[in-house]
């Protein structure tokens, strides 16, 4: 398992294919980084989320709340990713973010 999808309906899938256009697609738009701090993990939202009045994520707000991610009160809208910074690749030519195969 590369990386773990936590959906807004409380389920789990695993992700294999980690590519901007499959995070992408995974929380249906552009992608947000949050980092999460102590861990070699980061979470991937969608960054519009809030504006688009996307479904609250319990459990994607849980982690990122209990790991520092987050201010006081604020919460996660959308589909969660996890996902480990040993799964990251960057090209530093082009700034291009390619997932690991």
């Amino acid at each position: 398992m590369k990386a773990l999808l936590i959906k807004t309906d409380d389920t789990f899938e695993a992700l294999d294919d980690t590519s901007l256009q499959a995070l992408q697609e995974a929380v249906g738009g552009y992608i947000e980084m949050v980092y999460l701090h102590g861990t070699n993990l980061y979470a991937y939202v969608n960054e519009e989320g809030k504006i688009h009045n996307m479904a609250p994520n319990l459990f994607g707000t849980c982690i990122a709340a209990s790991l520092g991610a987050l201010k006081p009160g604020d919460f996660i809208r959308g589909n969660f990713v996890l996902i480990t910074d040993l799964e990251i690749e960057v090209n530093d030519d082009d700034d291009q973010y390619e997932g690991i195969d």
